[in-house]
């Protein structure tokens, strides 16, 4: 059985510093934040000891989605994500 893609964001870091799940900064853009700074004050990121260079580019890229299409529901969002090719290391 997998998990459904809202249940993956309750899991995904968002700010791995804080702890913070990849769910709060979606609910956040959901919730009319437009910016880094609007979504920092909403959730708290960028106030760990990497002050956003780990999480920063990762809000840029939700902001950029919801940008390109400002229909896009958080679940949209999530869908997007999961879509992404990961990084090789």
């Amino acid at each position: 059985m997998q998990p459904d893609e809202k249940t993956l964001a309750r899991l995904k870091p968002g700010c791995i510093c804080k702890g913070i799940k990849l769910i709060r900064l979606i609910e956040a853009i959901e919730n009319g934040a437009d910016t880094y700074e609007k979504i920092a004050r909403q959730t708290g990121i960028g106030g760990g000891p990497c002050k956003g260079k780990r999480c920063g580019q990762k809000v840029k890229e939700l902001l950029q989605k919801k940008v390109n299409n400002p229909a896009a529901s958080g679940q949209d969002i999530i869908s997007e994500l999961g879509n992404r090719k990961k990084r090789p290391r």
